[in-house]
């Protein structure tokens, strides 16, 4: 009987582990990545289309970075005061 048990357990769990990834797959698909209204309404520019919600900066396309005062493209270096990451 418990031999039995334990050839049922490995097929049962793995269904029950591909049945969650499934699930928290489709809400995440559901979910993700809308625009949100407030940040459209912040840059209007089309030169300056990303929007940096903590510093309420807009920067150009490409500078996906804030740091100190600066869009930037690459992450902020070590000691930066004021840094955000910026998007549309």
């Amino acid at each position: 009987m418990k031999t039995q048990l334990l050839k049922l357990a490995l097929p049962i769990g793995m269904g029950m582990v591909l049945t969650v990834i499934t699930v928290m797959g489709l809400m995440t698909a559901t979910s993700g990545c809308q625009k949100d209204s407030t940040t459209t309404q912040h840059c209007t520019n089309t030169a300056y289309p990303l929007y940096c919600p903590n510093v309420k900066v807009c920067c150009p396309r490409g500078y996906a970075h804030y740091c100190d005062g600066n869009c930037s493209t690459a992450t902020c270096p070590g000691g930066t005061v004021n840094m955000d990451n910026c998007r549309e």
